[in-house]
């Protein structure tokens, strides 16, 4: 029986007959790989393991869709990446509409102009810290506003490397800035 089968085997004993034993034989095969998969994606172990978890518990609450599934294997990375990307737009809108709320305007007392000032230097810094490469591919589709296939087309890369890359970019300014958010909302 080829691997495929033998998932799809183990799909139908979980959901056509409850097969607790089937569940967690299929959790062991997949679950530390997809979460690794998912960290590799994401950059951040707990929310990494928080994808995989609730896809697992997609399973279980959506089980004729799972019957329904040509390649099992694939079907999973293909969720796990797609939550990943989700999260990560989430994030990006979040830290979007953070650093918007500090933009200048008329009104900016002094206090407020340095608080914006201070966020924008620690930005500009985290920016700069990033690996070369990492730092070329965010300039490209932050701030030259290129798309993902004409940076990928200009610089010779996969698409799914620019993802990678930018999530990674994502997740080390949002550590780095995360300090400078909390201080300046005290």
């Amino acid at each position: 029986m080829d691997k495929n089968a033998y998932h799809k085997k183990l799909i139908e004993q979980i959901i056509k007959v409850n097969n607790k034993k089937a569940f967690d034989e299929f959790y062991d095969l997949f679950y530390n790989r997809l979460v690794q998969f998912a960290v590799n994606f994401s950059g951040n172990q707990d929310n990494a393991e928080d994808i995989v978890s609730d896809l697992f518990v997609n399973i279980l609450q959506n089980k004729e869709l799972f019957l329904k599934i040509f390649n099992v294997e694939s079907y999973l990375f293909y969720c796990v990446r797609n939550e990943c990307i989700r999260q990560s737009k989430k994030i990006n809108q979040r830290i979007e509409s953070d650093l918007f709320l500090y933009l200048p305007s008329q009104d900016l007392n002094p206090l407020n102009e340095l608080e914006f000032n201070e966020l924008y230097s620690e930005i500009e810094r985290a920016i700069n810290d990033l690996p070369p490469k990492r730092k070329e591919i965010f300039k490209l589709i932050r701030e030259e506003g290129l798309k993902y296939k004409e940076v990928a087309k200009r610089l010779g890369v996969s698409v799914k490397t620019l993802e990678n890359q930018m999530t990674h970019a994502l997740a080390f300014l949002r550590e780095r800035i995360q300090s400078t958010l909390n201080d300046i909302k005290k």
